[in-house]
């Protein structure tokens, strides 16, 4: 699979998940921002319970590879592929021979699924975003925050089928404080259910230089809060960061 890009050369980012739902990404090299990917969460990472709001949410990986991740162009096209999965997103999550990783051997994403269980007596209605709690620059001249961290919501009918990868990018906050909405209205986890979601984190290739992004961290929640009067809220906490 190619990008629609000239290939970009550097030393690389290194992102990992540390802890419960928490996704570190460390920005080194000379050039582009690349880096590779690992997860890891518990049982019950995020509980919360007050009032009738009883539930949980669990985060892990579902495709993060540990090769290089290098910025992509997320609908570039992929040449003699059918449709849907004629996109560089989709065909590295569901035909590439490695999940998340191009023909030249790096990384272009990381697939999470998050699992919110309602174990109350009533149906919740919840909200999700993404709140930016750092972003910070890197050390180097003429260093910048995060400019072009994504997130696409990916669905999956039932286990036999492909991932489907959302057409809508949401880009991350870049301001501490700010946040973006995943959700743009409530959606129901009934008594007793869980409902499973997914979704694919990417650096976006601008077609440009992007070595000011070198060496910046960033930190976010990924937070899913009740509609009802307690607005109470489910968080896992992700975390990006350069050496």
């Amino acid at each position: 699979m190619e990008n629609e890009r000239d290939e970009k050369k550097g030393n690389g980012i290194f992102l990992g998940i540390v802890g419960v739902a928490t996704l570190i990404v460390a920005i080194i090299g000379a050039s582009f921002a690349y880096f590779s990917a690992q997860a890891a969460s518990a049982n019950s990472a995020i509980d919360l319970t007050a009032y009738e709001f009883n539930a949980s949410l669990v985060m892990e990986p579902v495709y993060v590879p540990t090769e290089t991740l290098i910025p992509v162009f997320p609908m570039g096209t992929v040449a003699n592929v059918d449709e849907p999965n004629n996109k560089n997103l989709a065909y590295a999550i569901n035909k590439a021979q490695n999940k998340c990783v191009d023909s030249q051997g790096h990384a272009i994403c990381a697939l999470y699924k998050v699992q919110l269980t309602n174990n109350g007596t009533t149906d919740l209605q919840l909200k999700g975003s993404i709140v930016t709690t750092e972003n910070n620059a890197g050390t180097m001249d003429d260093a910048t925050p995060f400019q072009n961290l994504q997130y696409r919501e990916v669905t999956k009918a039932d286990a036999e089928s492909d991932y489907v990868v959302g057409d809508t990018a949401t880009a991350l906050a870049t301001t501490a404080g700010a946040s973006v909405d995943i959700d743009s209205s409530a959606f129901t986890v009934t008594s007793g259910a869980t409902v499973t979601r997914y979704f694919v984190i990417y650096l976006n290739d601008i077609d440009d230089d992007q070595n000011n992004e070198m060496g910046a961290s960033f930190k976010g929640q990924v937070v899913f809060t009740s509609q009802g009067t307690n607005s109470n809220r489910l968080t896992g906490t992700f975390t990006v960061s350069g050496n």
